[in-house]
């Protein structure tokens, strides 16, 4: 039985998703999640006894379990966020246009046995923090909803959106308010937020879900015809659009990062910043939805066997 240790720091959703895709018969995977002190003594210990590491994210919380597989010859395996590797001061979001933070980053990724890029926009990003570190393109993966969600045209909302964190920067970087300004345009359609949002002056027709679990807030997505992410900075991939992209969700995107590339020719794609471009977008999604490509793209290209297969050959379990 091969050991696997999944550590990670905050990124329970996607460690965990990652755990039931490698676990397996001759698999056995253990997760570690780094965000209390007792817990970095239980990952040296863990780290200790695993045949093979992977950190998704890298920070603080990938040192003690890369010392410790550098010192027992086992390979780790890291999977850097947005954050990490992002330099969007205008925003502001990432760490690369810090000198020692920068610098921080690149120590790990060339520490690491092999470096995982969900998309070829953060391989880009990777490449830029840490030269001559090349990372392996190894998508994010769906797994088959257990609820598919509504048909299209029983769906309780037109367009909806995600987010989970409420500060500023956030808000600014998902594109909340271009998100309110198409809502306050097409005052006929419906528009949901999963996830909390404190607004000012909310416009009648969109909703809020408040904060969900996980699952409850990829249920929601499904209930929604349309599904936008009108980024303005750095995006890596672009989760809760695959989500909802499985569901059947018609995808309306800004040019931004991973988003087009997960969206493929299935969806939409518009500048970001472009409010007249989004609605019209939005319009023409629901005048013409693509519920099947949409799902189809979701589940063929963003696979859990295709995901499996290159978390394996990376963690050297083939």
């Amino acid at each position: 039985m091969t050991r696997v240790l999944v550590v990670h720091r905050g990124g329970a959703s996607f460690a965990r998703r990652d755990g039931r895709i490698l676990s397996a018969p001759d698999v056995d995977v253990h997760l570690v999640d780094v965000r209390r002190p007792s817990a970095v003594l239980r990952s040296a210990r863990e780290a200790w006894r695993a045949d093979a590491v992977l950190s998704w994210f890298v920070s603080v919380h990938t040192v003690v379990p890369l010392v410790v597989a550098r010192l027992r010859g086992r390979p780790i395996v890291i999977i850097p966020g947005g954050y990490e590797v992002a330099d969007a001061p205008e925003i502001p979001y990432g760490w690369r246009g810090s000198w020692w933070r920068r610098r921080a980053v690149a120590l790990l990724l060339r520490n690491a046995r092999q470096v995982l890029a969900v998309s070829p926009a953060i391989a880009e990003c990777i490449e830029a923090t840490a030269p001559g570190v090349h990372p392996t393109l190894v998508p994010n993966a769906i797994e088959t909803p257990r609820d598919p969600g509504s048909p299209a045209g029983a769906r309780g909302f037109d367009v909806a959106t995600s987010i989970i964190s409420v500060d500023e920067p956030t808000r600014r970087l998902k594109g909340i308010d271009l998100f309110v300004g198409a809502a306050r345009r097409l005052p006929g359609r419906r528009f949901l937020v999963v996830g909390d949002l404190d607004w000012p002056d909310l416009p009648p027709n969109v909703r809020v879900t408040g904060l969900l679990d996980p699952d409850a807030a990829e249920c929601a997505l499904g209930d929604a015809r349309v599904y936008v992410q009108l980024s303005r900075g750095s995006e890596a991939f672009g989760s809760a659009l695959l989500e909802a992209m499985a569901r059947g969700a018609t995808p309306v995107v800004t040019d931004v990062g991973g988003l087009p590339w997960v969206v493929g020719d299935v969806g939409r794609v518009v500048p970001p910043d472009d409010v007249d471009a989004i609605v019209g977008a939005i319009e023409s999604a629901l005048a013409d939805p693509r519920p099947d490509a949409s799902t189809e793209r979701a589940l063929t290209e963003f696979s859990t066997a295709r995901r499996r297969d290159g978390l394996r050959e990376a963690l050297e379990l083939v």
